[in-house]
């Protein structure tokens, strides 16, 4: 008899509870949705070890529940098809990204007011949703000495005018 090491059977309970989320909530896309979020989670394992996206004292098995799932449970009770949405202080992109993955027509903005996160955000918005990119920039704020970054996605292809 083996020896069972809990926290690789949390982890993958962890998972299963957002897989088991994602059949329900889009059962005719879910397989598609899983592979982008295996994705996502790989990059942004990688990416917070160079840029602290989120916590590091996260366990990383506890992304699918506690960023990826708390991020998509609004959608049990709002329709973000076709919708303009807006993550303020997003941080690692969430929960924009994750939106943005299960809401393809959606109009994702992302606004967080560190340049490092926002160079870390950008490479993963290009990673998981790059035709869907349409502006990003830092700005800093009049009087405030402070910056604001902006990240913008929508289902028009780049260049299209959006006007």
């Amino acid at each position: 008899m083996g020896i069972l090491n809990f926290s690789d059977k949390r982890g993958k309970m962890q998972k299963e509870a957002f897989i088991n989320f994602l059949k329900e909530t889009f059962p005719d896309k879910h397989p598609e949705l899983i592979k982008s979020f295996e994705s996502y989670f790989n990059w942004i394992i990688e990416e917070n070890r160079k840029i602290n996206l989120i916590s590091r004292q996260t366990d990383p098995e506890d992304i699918w529940t506690q960023h990826f799932l708390d991020s998509l449970l609004s959608v049990k009770h709002v329709n973000y098809s076709g919708k303009a949405i807006l993550d303020f202080g997003t941080g690692g992109g969430l929960p924009g990204i994750p939106l943005a993955i299960a809401y393809p027509n959606a109009s994702v903005t992302l606004l967080d007011s560190r340049k490092k996160k926002d160079s870390g955000t950008q490479i993963g918005c290009k990673c998981f949703t790059p035709d869907k990119l349409l502006f990003s920039g830092h700005k800093n704020r009049r009087g405030t000495g402070q910056a604001v970054s902006h990240i913008r996605y929508n289902s028009l292809p780049i260049g299209q005018d959006t006007s």
